[in-house]
């Protein structure tokens, strides 16, 4: 017998299904329901370079892309910032920006 491979996508499914039925369901704060969805936004995005990664598993490519885009949230927040100082329109004390 040959080894069977199941296809990313499908066991992407399946994984992200799993995550929502024991874990979503388990998270209580509404604010992290809204941050788990917003994941599953970005999975959903990145699936296609989740594929290509070859990563050892989809969990492991499901932490790997929230982990980008995590970063690229912050550098987001850090360019905003910086603008903010270049144009004098931060918030609180001039002297302390």
């Amino acid at each position: 017998m040959g080894r069977i491979t199941v296809p990313f996508r499908a066991e992407f499914n399946e994984v992200l299904e799993r995550l929502r039925k024991t874990f979503y369901e388990a998270l209580v704060d509404p604010e992290r329901r809204e941050a788990f969805d917003e994941l599953v936004k970005t999975w959903s995005e990145t699936k296609g370079a989740m594929s290509y990664a070859e990563l050892p598993s989809v969990l492991l490519s499901l932490l790997f892309s929230a982990v980008v885009d995590n970063r690229k949230e912050i550098m987001l927040i850090k360019k905003k910032l910086l603008e903010g100082r270049e144009t004098d329109e931060g918030v609180g004390n001039p002297e302390l920006r």
